[in-house]
């Protein structure tokens, strides 16, 4: 199929999609999706993250293909930028090397409250844990390399 022709299709979906067509957004997601996964992946390395990233990018395409102009953007464009800054803004979420590590067997629960986390077990008592790394993020605590320690 011609470039020219898979454009105006693409940008059709689009349109239909800004009016709630959801046929038409699994069009726009078959038209697009190794593209723009191959942009969250190469961003973020990380594959798990990257399919996230794109669940979200399809996402704000049906919330905001009303947005979408041709007239400023082609459609690819306009969907690669979505990928490129829903990745970019989760690789910043991430610090570099950062990593989950579960405990085995833990039950411990976390509460952020001004500012200072707290940590409990399943009995109730505050947790013997040591906490290096934590971001907030649309009101989910992420808790990276926490350690825990002895009793």
């Amino acid at each position: 199929m011609d470039a020219d022709v898979k454009r105006k299709q693409l940008a059709a979906a689009l349109n239909r999609v800004a009016h709630g067509d959801r046929p038409a957004l699994r069009l726009v997601y078959d038209m697009t999706s190794a593209k723009l996964f191959g942009a969250c992946l190469r961003i973020l390395n990380d594959r798990s993250e990257a399919e996230d990233v794109l669940q979200e990018v399809y996402l704000t395409v049906w919330n905001k293909a009303a947005g979408f102009d041709e007239a400023r953007a082609s459609p690819i464009t306009w969907l690669v930028a979505i990928a490129r800054n829903r990745a970019i803004d989760r690789a910043r979420l991430i610090p570099p090397g950062a990593t989950l590590k579960t405990v085995e067997g833990a039950d411990l629960t976390f509460e952020m409250k001004d500012g200072a986390i707290r940590v409990w077990d399943a009995k109730g008592d505050d947790a013997k844990i040591t906490i290096k790394n934590v971001l907030q993020s649309n009101g989910v605590i992420h808790v990276i390399d926490t350690v825990l320690l002895p009793s």
